[in-house]
């Protein structure tokens, strides 16, 4: 129906920069159907937008090049709605297209928050033997303690293997040592780094960051205002 049409029109319009709608004349009446913006292109290469101006006025397109028609489509019979540019711009842009580095960088960072939570839940407890194990007595050890053996490609040689789960416990002989990189790092200090890409990106959609991050708890009535 219209109302579904019309909402992905505007999504779409969004998503993409612009929106085409094609109108035509069928046997059942009037159709409106909606125009992949991919499909509006001009295969000779003659119009590289895939839009044909007036001669005399180049803004007001006369001519819709679409894939599959064999003639060119009658601007009156095109709805085409262009956002984030001016006028004598062919073809829009997404609205998310300027920030798009920023909102990478920001999932980055969340990707980075919960790997770094996984590898902290890891081991629980690193268990640190008194005696060296040798002999028979290590090749059980580590016999039993193996989940499964792997063979590298490369080399040929088998690895022993064990499936840590969060919360393991990690057994080294007596003169090894255990370092963690992460130990170093805290999960509260990400959170501030992704904020204020949040905010970078909203103040450049000209929207409040709450708009964009679902987080009211720096809202009041005065950001609502401005």
């Amino acid at each position: 129906g219209m109302p579904d049409l019309e909402r992905g029109f505007v999504r779409a319009a969004d998503r993409d920069g612009e929106s085409f709608l094609r109108i035509q004349e069928t046997k059942l009446g009037v159709t409106v159907r909606y125009l992949d913006p991919t499909d509006v292109i001009d295969e000779s290469g003659k119009h590289p937008w895939g839009i044909e101006g007036d001669g005399e006025d180049q803004q007001r397109p006369t001519k819709y090049y679409v894939r599959g028609e064999s003639e060119a489509v009658d601007a009156a019979d095109v709805l085409h709605v262009k956002l984030n540019v001016d006028a004598d711009i062919p073809r829009g842009r997404p609205t998310l297209y300027p920030v798009r580095a920023r909102i990478l960088s920001a999932e980055r960072i969340l990707k980075a928050v919960g790997s770094l939570a996984e590898v902290q839940a890891k081991f629980a407890v690193v268990h640190k033997l008194a005696h060296a194990t040798a002999g028979v007595d290590g090749k059980n050890f580590l016999e039993t303690s193996a989940t499964k053996t792997a063979t590298d490609a490369k080399t040929g040689i088998s690895v022993r293997q064990r499936r840590m789960v969060d919360g393991s416990m990690v057994t080294i002989s007596p003169g090894q040592e255990i370092i963690f990189p992460t130990s170093g790092l805290s999960i509260a200090s990400f959170p501030p780094a992704f904020w204020m890409q949040c905010r970078a990106i909203a103040v450049r959609l000209g929207i409040p960051d709450f708009a964009l991050t679902g987080d009211p708890g720096g809202a009041n009535f005065a950001s609502m205002f401005v």
